[in-house]
């Protein structure tokens, strides 16, 4: 890979954040992966790795390039990690910026920024990775990118939502691409939720029908207002103890099959 960056530019929250976030996936695809694996796979001490990632010492330009080097990061990632200015909440949600969107397709930082406004949230960072089920690697990069941000303002032992629902509204055209990964994540815990959680706390049920596309059309307008209102329903809870996901699939079971026909009209059945 050819860097045309100047390794001086980088934008040392936002390397240490994308490195801590790389790590947490390492993590969760290998749970024997370590800081010390990580260390080696990037050609970096582990006793300088550990202290860039615990902010307790600022990157030699020798290890921003080992780092860059190594491939690790992709070019909209180096593009974030080589930009002097920080990110900051876009003025409306229809032009949040690729780092953002990033941000916001991640179903952890959705569900952290529904966790601060439960009656018993603590700015903890044991009691928040517990409460997610995520590492404190992952806790702490996802206050750190959220707090650089702007979406989130740290107040002593409180955090305040600066938000203002934009997270729940983008209109950007890659949106659904950076969306796909997170609706695969929420179906997967889903599906872990059928064993894990009783059905007096959850609900999981389907249907199947038969139908035409026009329907399809009507179905998805009156599932936006299902979720709507659901949303409303949900800010009207007396006490909010609770973080929960509603996820709705509407998909084909089927798929088109055009038979072909002799020169007699018969249907060719052959395989």
């Amino acid at each position: 890979m050819i860097i045309t960056h100047e390794l001086s530019n980088v934008n040392i929250p936002m390397f240490r954040s994308l490195l801590i976030d790389e790590l947490s996936e390492r993590c969760k695809k290998n749970s024997s992966y370590s800081l010390r694996a990580f260390s080696r796979d990037l050609s970096v001490n582990h006793s300088t790795l550990s202290k860039i990632l615990a902010e307790k010492q600022k990157p030699s330009l020798k290890t921003i390039k080992k780092v860059v080097d190594s491939a690790i990061f992709d070019s909209e990632q180096l593009e974030a990690m080589f930009s002097k200015q920080t990110p900051s909440l876009s003025p409306k949600p229809n032009h949040l910026n690729i780092s953002e969107i990033e941000l916001v397709s991640n179903w952890r930082y959705w569900a952290f920024m529904e966790l601060i406004h439960l009656d018993q949230f603590v700015y903890d960072l044991n009691w928040i990775a517990k409460s997610l089920q995520i590492s404190k690697f992952e806790a702490k990069a996802m206050i750190q990118r959220l707090e650089e941000s702007q979406l989130i303002q740290i107040e002593g032992d409180k955090i305040k939502d600066n938000t203002d629902g934009f997270t729940s509204d983008i209109g950007a055209p890659v949106a659904p691409a950076f969306f796909a990964k997170k609706q695969k994540e929420l179906l997967a815990k889903s599906i872990d939720c059928i064993d894990q959680v009783s059905k007096s706390e959850r609900s999981n049920s389907s249907m199947m029908f038969s139908c035409d596309l026009e329907f399809v059309d009507q179905a998805r307008k009156h599932i936006t207002e299902f979720r709507r209102k659901m949303a409303s329903l949900a800010e009207k809870s007396k006490e909010k103890n609770k973080v929960y996901n509603l996820s709705i699939s509407l998909f084909p079971l089927t798929v088109d099959v055009e038979l072909k026909k002799d020169k007699k009209g018969e249907c060719d059945e052959s395989f």
